[in-house]
């Protein structure tokens, strides 16, 4: 697996499914089972609270709801099912609960964030909280209603997925893939947050009852709430447009490198003039597509966004002729990526089914980097003369032709 692949799984996994597991492994084991019922006492009072004074400090509302919707079905698991027999079996309860449930985290998932006084939330809000009412509704004048959502469809289910009833079941996977595939598409922690959540919520509905549920519930809540932490380490220390870590990381792994380390810096050739022929959009893709390049760097190189269209990589432990081989493969990766600039004069197509349409006109446009490489030499120099250093290389390669990379002589 790659790199870029194995950050991707721990950027799914971390938090969310190390939380998990430890709310499964403190469900099973039991040790455990005196501080449950306190567990959950607790998550119903410090969760909302937390959800709402973190929510608010980093703007991340769709999580806080969800929190307290994770809850309240909870609490309503605990004690409803009994006092809503007149009107619905304690099943069907439970296996409506199995259908909204995923329906909703779905509907908070999607969309961007918008804030707490935003149309787009409050329409969320609504929804979800007046379904009790458009449930006693339905089945009031449609009295098959619920038992649509009992309905089996296969039968001789494994242990794992028969504690729900079919149509739940269906839905909770759906909802998995389609914030699985969301994730994949944007790497949002609160995203990855959401899908953690779901499973959360599935084991408590198909694999838990009792107190059991409830702390698999309060699980999820709390993963929601690591999500809304890790989005906002994410902003402050990522760079929102290429993904790469930005200033502030470089700033702190600076701090604590070891004794012997190398720095190579980074420059897009003639990116100026490409921005200037192209426009911002264009040199924004560019930016992009090296991005992602240098985040495949080998060696154990880590990469950062400097500023601009400069970057920045660090190789712990390693000399600049140990370095030469990686960044050479990585120049020679951006010199020989294809990038393609569409043509401005190309006709826009209307409606569907239109003849004689000419296709978009598109020009390859080559981009290349110049990188410049220094090794900390005397245990005494600070990281500043390092960086200075490697700087005064990349003005050498650049200075050599470009597209190339120097050594600090």
């Amino acid at each position: 697996m790659s790199v870029v692949g194995i950050r991707g799984v721990a950027g799914l996994f971390l938090p969310g499914g190390l939380l998990l597991l430890a709310g499964l492994a403190f469900n099973q084991a039991p040790t455990f089972v005196p501080w449950r019922g306190l567990v959950v006492r607790i998550g119903l009072v410090i969760l909302p609270l937390l959800g709402i004074m973190v929510g608010w400090r980093f703007n991340r509302f769709k999580p806080v709801m969800a929190i307290g919707l994770l809850l309240v079905v909870a609490r309503f698991l605990r004690v409803v099912p009994e006092t809503v027999s007149e009107f619905i079996s304690p099943d069907q309860f439970k296996a409506l609960l199995a259908v909204l449930l995923p329906l909703n985290l779905v509907l908070l998932a999607l969309g961007r964030e918008r804030g707490l006084l935003s149309l787009s939330l409050a329409t969320r809000f609504i929804l979800i909280f007046s379904q009790p009412l458009l449930v006693v509704y339905a089945t009031d004048y449609f009295p098959g209603f619920l038992s649509l959502v009992e309905q089996p469809l296969l039968q001789n289910l494994p242990p794992l997925v028969a504690g729900l009833p079919q149509v739940g079941l269906i839905v909770y996977l759906l909802s998995l893939l389609l914030i699985g595939s969301l994730w994949w598409h944007r790497r949002d922690a609160v995203l990855a947050g959401f899908f953690w959540a779901l499973i959360a919520a599935y084991a408590a509905q198909a694999q838990y009852t009792g107190i059991r549920s409830s702390i698999s519930f309060t699980f999820g809540g709390l993963i929601l709430l690591a999500s809304i932490v890790e989005a906002a380490y994410s902003m402050a220390y990522k760079d929102e447009l290429t993904g790469l870590p930005g200033r502030r990381a470089l700033n702190e792994l600076c701090l604590r490198l070891p004794g012997r380390y190398s720095i190579a810096m980074l420059d897009i050739d003639f990116f100026k003039k490409f921005n200037d022929t192209y426009g911002h959009d264009i040199g924004d893709q560019v930016l992009k597509m090296v991005a992602g390049k240098i985040g495949r760097v080998t060696g154990g190189g880590r990469p950062f966004r400097y500023g601009g269209e400069e970057f920045t990589i660090v190789f712990p432990r390693k000399t600049s002729e140990e370095c030469l081989e990686h960044l050479e493969r990585l120049r020679k990766s951006v010199e020989f990526a294809e990038f393609m600039v569409r043509g401005q004069d190309r006709p826009v197509k209307k409606g569907r089914g239109k003849r004689g349409e000419v296709a978009p006109s598109q020009r390859k446009v080559g981009v290349t980097i110049s990188i410049g490489v220094a090794t900390r030499v005397d245990r005494k120099s600070p990281v500043g003369v390092v960086m200075k250093e490697a700087d005064e290389a990349l003005y050498k390669a650049k200075k050599a032709g470009r597209n190339q990379v120097s050594q600090r002589s």
